[in-house]
């Protein structure tokens, strides 16, 4: 591979290897990417590539039977088709379970473009067994065998291109591919899309410590901290189905920061139909947790499990008065206060008496029992609000809080089960082929 050349007269062409990195760098690096460093980094792309590599024998079978317009050839890279399929199938699944417990992976139709482009030549490798199949007991479909190895290789080239040369490192498209397997695959594929969309359920909750919610059918509770190493903070989870308090599951997502990024790393409550899955997104101590501020610029904001928003200032009711023969200031804002059950607006009114003293008055809110809210002070230039809730648990000393993604994933195993089944029979019909292909051993007949 050239990396760089230097022209005379012209100039370096290209990256001299040699050139010292911008910026101070530690001795001993930076150490490789928090996502990488997981036991699947050592098998994942091995795999991939393996099976990447053995696309080119179907190729090179494809292009033999055009060269010497003998189209019989095709049909021996039958097992080298099955075994390519099998290997980065294997290698795709690999990603794919890695993602899964590493990224929060949002299911089997919501994947980086690059396992796309890694997957798109393995579906053309399936399509290619079934053609071989058929041109192994009939001369149908020769033609389609023979381009099919070649729009693999192609394919795979595109994945090496798109992967190495950057063109994707902004963007993250997520779409379905028409494998075209006529209407009934669409029916299909729909059919557990809608389905999938319809069990499966996400929430982002904002957990307060010793404090418990329900959620999905489980109760879930925050009990603390504790750090796991290397700067890691882990953040326990206590697990009970809802109307089962016998059982207590725990669970640690962990989060921590490195110099790159922040990483999350989601804990799986494993089950039979679902998986329980909590991610983590972000943990703070609040000081004052019964004070919120709010700017009309930053939009809503998670406040003890409420979504509190700032409509803006309402001016039809935001006046200057004579008040006592002194000019007083009043000033309405406008707050939209949501719940899972609820949705109120609210307009408390803060007053600028004369002399500079201020007058606040709290005003009665549905969505906390025995609730309040006090608009104490207001930044008019940057449109920013400060709000005092007051209420049943709404807590008044400083507090740990751990926000935290929830979601179940109804019917997980059944995708691990399927590849499991799937490179099982794969490797079942690579033995047969392989087994078929043995040269007879020839007897000698020592007799003479």
């Amino acid at each position: 591979m050239l990396l760089g050349l230097s022209v005379p007269f012209i100039g370096d062409v290209g990256s001299d290897p040699f050139a010292l990195t911008h910026g101070q760098t530690p001795l001993e690096g930076d150490g490789l990417n928090p996502l990488l460093q997981n036991p699947w980094m050592v098998i994942h792309p091995p795999t991939l590539f393996a099976g990447f590599s053995l696309t080119i024998v179907p190729f090179s079978f494809a292009i033999a039977s055009l060269w010497k317009k003998d189209y019989s050839l095709i049909k021996q890279a039958m097992p080298w088709a099955i075994l390519s399929a099998t290997i980065l199938g294997s290698g795709i699944m690999m990603g794919g379970y890695w993602a899964y417990g590493v990224l929060g992976w949002g299911g089997y139709w919501g994947w980086d473009p690059v396992e796309n482009s890694s997957l798109s030549p393995w579906l053309i490798l399936i399509a290619l067994i079934h053609t071989l199949l058929i041109n192994k007991k009939s001369v149908g479909l020769t033609k389609i065998s023979l381009l099919l190895p070649i729009l693999i290789y192609s394919l795979v080239l595109y994945s090496a291109f798109l992967t190495r040369s950057g063109a994707l490192a902004d963007y993250s498209v997520h779409s379905f591919t028409d494998l075209g397997l006529y209407s009934q695959l669409l029916t299909y594929v729909l059919t557990f899309f809608i389905f999938g969309r319809k069990y499966e359920q996400s929430k982002i909750v904002e957990l307060q410590k010793d404090n418990t919610i329900a959620l999905f059918g489980k109760s879930i509770t925050f009990t603390g901290t504790e750090g796991v190493g290397n700067g890691k903070t882990g953040f326990n989870l206590k697990v009970q189905s809802v109307g089962d308090s016998s059982t207590v599951q725990n669970i640690k997502p962990v989060y921590y920061e490195t110099k790159r990024m922040s990483v999350q790393n989601p804990d799986i409550l494993n089950e039979l139909f679902q998986d329980y899955y909590v991610a983590p997104q972000n943990y703070y101590l609040r000081e004052n947790p019964n004070q919120l501020i709010l700017s009309k610029e930053e939009g809503s904001q998670r406040f003890h499990n409420m979504t509190v928003t700032f409509v803006g200032f309402n001016y039809e009711k935001s006046r200057l008065e004579l008040k006592n023969n002194q000019d007083t200031l009043k000033v309405t804002a406008t707050i939209q206060i949501e719940t899972e059950t609820q949705s109120e607006i609210v307009e408390p009114t803060f007053e600028i008496l004369g002399g500079g003293k201020i007058k606040a008055e709290p005003v009665n809110i549905s969505v906390i029992p025995n609730g309040n809210i006090t608009l104490t002070n207001i930044d008019a230039t940057n449109k920013k609000i400060l709000l005092l809730f007051n209420g049943e648990n709404i807590p008044t000393t400083s507090q740990e809080v751990f926000i935290a993604q929830i979601s179940t994933k109804p019917f997980i195993n059944i995708l691990w089960l399927g590849t499991l089944l799937m490179l099982f029979g794969m490797s079942l019909s690579i033995f047969k082929h392989f087994k078929a292909r043995q040269i007879p051993t020839l007897k000698v007949d020592t007799s003479l």
